[in-house]
C-alpha cells in the first residue's frame, strides 16, 4: 500500500526536478527552501527575496477499507515575497504575483507527470492571497484517487 509519505516524497521529488519551477526559483538563489510534512513558522515579510514551498498532507487518510477508492489529500502551500516591480510608464507588474501564479501552475503539472501517481491526480484547485504584497500566498490542493481492493492500488 502507498503511504502518504511516499506521495510527498514523489511531490518533492517532482517539484525539485522541474525545470520550469527551478527556473522561476533561480531567481531567488540562497532564499529557497521547500519543507515537507509540515509548515514552520508563519512566513512574514523579508528584506530579500524569498519563496517557501510547503507540502503538507491534509484530511483524513482512510486506508481504503471502506469504499472502492482511497482519497488521498494534500496542500502545497507558496509564500513568497518580492518587491520588484516591472513598470513600463503605463503597466505596472508585480513580479511577486506572477511568480506565485507561474509556481502553482507548474508544480500542478509536475505532480500530474510523475508515473506512479499522475494518472490518479483527481482534482487540482488553487487559490491566492495577494492582499498583503508583496508579501503573497498561494495554495495548490490536490487530491489523489486510488483504487482499492484485491491488488488494485497501484505498486511503487
Amino acid at each position: 500500500m502507498i503511504k502518504m509519505t511516499d506521495i510527498m516524497d514523489f511531490i518533492t521529488n517532482a517539484i525539485e526536478k522541474d525545470s520550469n519551477i527551478n527556473g522561476i526559483l533561480n531567481a531567488y538563489k540562497n532564499h529557497a527552501a521547500i519543507f515537507q510534512g509540515f509548515m514552520p513558522v508563519e512566513f512574514s515579510e523579508v528584506n530579500d527575496n524569498t519563496v517557501y514551498i510547503f507540502v503538507i498532507p491534509t484530511g483524513a487518510d482512510e486506508f481504503g477499507y471502506t469504499g472502492e477508492t482511497r482519497d488521498l489529500n494534500f496542500q502545497i502551500k507558496v509564500h513568497l515575497y518580492n518587491n520588484n516591480i516591472v513598470d513600463d510608464g503605463v503597466l505596472r507588474k508585480h513580479v511577486a504575483t506572477e511568480d506565485l501564479i507561474d509556481l502553482l501552475y507548474y508544480i500542478a503539472v509536475a505532480i500530474k507527470s510523475v508515473e506512479t501517481i499522475g494518472d490518479h491526480v483527481v482534482g487540482a484547485k488553487a487559490s491566492y492571497d495577494l492582499e498583503a504584497w508583496p508579501v503573497v500566498k498561494g495554495t495548490l490542493e490536490i487530491r489523489v484517487e486510488l483504487h482499492v481492493g484485491l491488488n488494485a492500488e497501484v505498486e511503487l
